[in-house]
């Protein structure tokens, strides 16, 4: 299958893989995209790879940041892996890069922030709205923010 690309992406020095589908209004420079890649309307993206088959919906930013395979990222994510240091004389102007990591099948939810440096691991979910400052194992729910982060280990289904 072939690549489609809406003409107001504006996308710079990014490898394409294959059987990606890019929205209107996004911007894309110096990533990697894997095959069968969606991107939704208005997205940033910024030094990163996106893995075959993940999907990040509109108003989400992206920089510095490793996405697995067949991730879910929902509308208005922030995911940057890039801070500034600071002291009492004030904040450096220059970037300081942590780059974060998602595995493969983690659920990114809606408005969600996740800070430089951490790594999501596989099959994780991150709850609507949380502000995520600290790694979460494979296949835990993150929820909350900073002040009242709530980590928990996901359940096997039990079938009657």
């Amino acid at each position: 299958m072939k690549n489609i690309i809406d003409p107001m992406v504006s996308i710079f020095k990014t490898e394409i893989i294959g059987n990606v589908q890019i929205r209107e209004f996004c911007t894309i420079r110096n990533s990697t995209l894997g095959i069968g890649c969606k991107i939704y309307e208005r997205v940033s993206i910024k030094k990163s790879k996106i893995g075959e088959g993940s999907d990040i919906n509109a108003g989400t930013y992206i920089e510095n940041a490793n996405i697995g395979r067949s991730v879910q990222i929902a509308p208005n994510c922030i995911i940057v892996g890039v801070t500034h240091d600071f002291s009492l004389e004030g904040v450096d102007h220059e970037d300081v890069f942590m780059r974060i990591s998602i595995g493969d099948g983690a659920w990114i939810g809606a408005g969600s922030i996740i800070m430089p440096g951490v790594k999501i691991g596989q099959g994780s979910v991150i709850g609507a709205g949380a502000t995520v400052k600290m790694d979460v194992p494979d296949r835990y729910v993150y929820v909350g923010t900073p002040s009242q982060n709530k980590c928990y280990p996901i359940l096997p289904m039990i079938h009657p």
